[in-house]
């Protein structure tokens, strides 16, 4: 009970302090990461490589930092750029958690290992809040998601819109802004006598 309301007074002083600044910041737990088989057969067209049903790991120091999969990828060799469909992008957290995305489209470039997801992009985060957009761009250097483009957000007990959003994988945290609106959703709580805490009514 008491982690409920102490849950309920954080979301409450966080979305008071969004809504006055134009900020929300989220902050999000771990779970460990599904391991991932990597398969890339491909195929050869005149002026591109074309790859179907690939799956390419980033790793840094024996640690994945990404695993992007793809229906189809047409390497682009000047540019050097894939371009993607059918796209689904998993990005690994320090705790072990994980950020889904996935995508009608993409692009993966090749020197800077940035991506760009464009089309219905909706993306899972630590498995709780659900985030659908028109696009997202992933900075390897900067370890971070970003888009400029209006952002719809349902989660525990909170759904949320607003202009544009950014999300840092390492500090694992959320900010949307730009003319947000927020509900927040509080679930009735029944004690064991019956009684609603916040009304003190008895059930019937």
């Amino acid at each position: 009970m008491g982690s409920i309301a102490v849950k309920r007074r954080w979301i409450a002083v966080v979305l008071g302090f969004g809504l006055a600044v134009g900020l929300i910041t989220v902050y999000l737990k771990g779970r460990e990461p599904a391991p991932r088989v990597e398969t890339v057969p491909m195929v050869e067209s005149p002026g591109q490589m074309v790859l179907t049903n690939i799956e390419f790991n980033e790793l840094e120091q024996e640690k994945r930092r990404w695993t992007l999969k793809a229906a189809q990828a047409r390497y682009f060799q000047e540019g050097q750029k894939t371009e993607l469909e059918d796209v689904h992008l998993a990005l690994y957290l320090k705790s072990g958690d994980e950020v889904e995305l996935r995508s009608q489209t993409g692009v993966l470039h090749a020197g800077s290992k940035d991506i760009e997801l464009t089309g219905q992009v909706h993306a899972l985060i630590a498995q709780s809040y659900q985030v659908d957009t028109d696009c997202a761009s992933y900075s390897h250097q900067e370890r971070k998601v970003s888009c400029d483009s209006a952002i719809h957000v349902d989660g525990p007990e909170l759904v949320l819109d607003g202009g544009r959003w950014q999300f840092m994988l390492d500090q694992q945290q959320a900010v949307v802004d730009g003319g947000i609106k927020a509900r927040i959703i509080f679930t009735p709580r029944i004690l064991g006598n019956g009684m609603d805490p916040n009304h003190g009514d008895q059930k019937k």
